[in-house]
């Protein structure tokens, strides 16, 4: 996810209005610019296979992702810890 903030700019400024609903406090077009950003090409087959279970696009939604702004893991981890 090295080009995430990269890619949830180009997905913001590249972004039209979805047919789908938008989530509740969302406008179609952020919804639609998360959706791409999420499903876009830079990301590996190994990420988009765990997003059943992280569900990325809903968490950006929940914590109100904008234009420009970063995300950073800090101390991701390799599995669950007691």
């Amino acid at each position: 996810m090295r080009h995430a903030l990269a890619a949830l700019a180009l997905a913001f400024a590249a972004a039209s209005c979805a047919s789908a609903e938008a989530p509740a406090g969302q406008t179609q077009t952020q919804a639609a610019a998360l959706s791409a950003a999420v499903n876009g090409p830079w990301r590996s087959a190994g990420d988009k296979a765990r997003d059943g279970a992280r569900n990325p696009e809903a968490s950006l939604a929940f914590w109100g992702v904008g234009q420009n702004q970063t995300i950073v893991e800090i101390g991701p981890g390799g599995g669950l810890v007691d």
